[in-house]
């Protein structure tokens, strides 16, 4: 949608089902509604924000909702990103949570690239989890990266443990 000479893209999506995912998540969904807005500043620079509400069928009925705030920058094949997230819960025994990474993607040559992530989140007994990873992407094809990281961080046992990882993607 054009707005003040830019673009503002959306996405709304909704899940009334018993479950997103009941075979592969821990937690899986009751239902999910949420929605996602990104506004184009320039061609190198956009903003979003995004909001979720969920309940989770391992836990009492109660909603759950998720809000966030992210920016994108990109120039040439540099990039840089960062995203942060405030969960609040309808349960009584569940805090709320602040969670958020900066990223850096620096090409070192057309098919290969470094990234750089710093990410923060909270967890129960007020320990807030920290993770840096350093990775190295190659991209021979614009939908086709394979990537190499080690992740290393504090209090991140249980989301994100250190150590090495390789991955396969296909971006569509």
């Amino acid at each position: 949608v054009p707005i003040v000479n830019h673009q503002l893209e959306y996405s709304v999506y909704g899940d009334l089902s018993q479950s997103i995912d009941p075979h592969r998540s821990q937690n899986p969904f009751e239902n999910a509604l949420g929605a996602h807005l990104r506004y184009f500043l320039s061609d190198t620079l956009q903003i979003g924000a995004s909001f979720s509400n969920f309940v989770l069928n391992d836990l009492p009925p109660a909603r759950d909702s998720l809000a966030g705030f992210d920016v994108a920058w990109s120039y040439r094949k540099f990039e840089l990103s960062s995203e942060i997230v405030y969960r609040t819960s309808g349960h009584a025994n569940i805090q709320s949570a602040w969670q958020g990474f900066a990223q850096s993607v620096i090409p070192v040559s057309q098919y290969w690239f470094i990234v750089g992530r710093y990410e923060s989140f909270e967890q129960p007994q007020n320990k807030t989890g920290q993770v840096g990873v350093l990775g190295l992407a190659y991209r021979p094809l614009p939908p086709v990266v394979w990537k190499l990281e080690y992740r290393l961080g504090t209090h991140n046992e249980i989301l994100a443990p250190d150590g090495l990882a390789a991955s396969f993607a296909i971006l569509f």
